[in-house]
């Protein structure tokens, strides 16, 4: 089985070579990173896992040591705050997550999602403000949303809102709208979810005419760096919503 063995040459070889001074010395990154990924990988290592999952594994944990190397290239300085510490009784809060984002991995079908997790890995190794209980739950958001779910949140968060007028009406009362319900369902879960919202302070029953990232929303598209979704899938996703609400002034 090959997962972990680039992760591992990967931080070895950032850890030696990197021209950004002591605080990533091979010292420091052997006291506080490396261990954690040392010790989950050995035990991914003994459990049966079909040759895509291991594939998926492997492709998260390399992607995530390139996110890595190029931050600590940059200056990044990996966290210090007692995220990696373990004590006698319980798992450093590190390991835990590592582990969830790597089981969350092997079971992902919709492949298109594995380089998000990888950020997520990127964003845990330097970002004090994620704590466990916050990366917690934004794994589990982000394991219900769908790999298109994403794109409506990469489109909202670069247009600063999807247009959504008689969305509610339409769909629940016109039978055209039909061929569209998968994209209407997508915004509704993603509202239920509170990842979109609509402007504004006023609180309405339904979509409303517009969506936007809500504070939520916007913090889990930063830990993903949903920015670095695609241009042209946005771009086919944004067409698709124009497309249909021009056909919805005619239903």
């Amino acid at each position: 089985m090959s997962i972990g063995k680039d992760l591992l040459s990967g931080l070895a070889t950032v850890a030696l070579t990197s021209s950004i001074g002591e605080p990533v010395s091979a010292a420091y990154l052997g006291a506080t990173v490396q261990p954690i990924f040392n010790a989950t990988i050995e035990e991914f290592k003994k459990r049966v896992l079909s040759v895509r999952e291991t594939n998926r594994i492997d492709k998260v944990l390399n992607d995530a040591v390139n996110k890595i190397k190029i931050r600590l290239e940059k200056g990044d300085i990996p966290r210090n705050d007692g995220f990696w510490t373990e004590s006698h009784v319980e798992v450093s809060d590190a390991k835990a997550i590592l582990e969830g984002i790597l089981l969350k991995s092997r079971d992902e079908y919709e492949e298109k999602k594995l380089p998000f997790y990888s950020n997520l890995i990127s964003q845990m190794v330097f970002d004090t403000s994620w704590s466990y209980e916050r990366l917690n739950a934004m794994i589990r958001m982000f394991e219900q949303i769908s790999y298109r779910q994403m794109q409506l949140m990469a489109l909202a968060l670069q247009k600063g809102e999807i247009q959504t007028p008689q969305w509610d009406a339409k769909f629940k009362r016109t039978h055209e709208a039909f061929s569209y319900y998968d994209l209407y369902s997508e915004v509704v879960l993603l509202s239920n979810l509170a990842l979109l919202h609509q402007p504004g302070t006023a609180v309405m029953m339904g979509l409303g005419d517009k969506q936007s990232l809500s504070p939520i929303g916007k913090s889990m598209a930063d830990l993903m760096e949903l920015s670095s979704m695609p241009q042209e899938e946005i771009e086919d996703l944004d067409k698709m919503i124009n497309l249909l609400n021009t056909k919805i002034l005619h239903m």
